[in-house]
């Protein structure tokens, strides 16, 4: 799991800098960005949890 936003911010630069996908694609892979995110969000508060409980 990556921590980090490319995953949403990578595939927004295709067209405004012609980026072609498998430039960023060995960078972030190929996971769909929303469930990426939602995903950190769900690790973070798990772990956040057991630490602060």
């Amino acid at each position: 799991m990556r921590f980090t936003d490319m995953q949403v911010i990578a595939p927004q630069l295709i067209e405004p800098f012609g980026l072609p996908a498998d430039r960023w694609v060995g960078a972030v892979g190929t996971v769909c960005p929303e469930d990426s995110v939602e995903r950190q969000r769900v690790v973070l508060l798990e772990f956040f949890r057991s630490i602060l409980s």
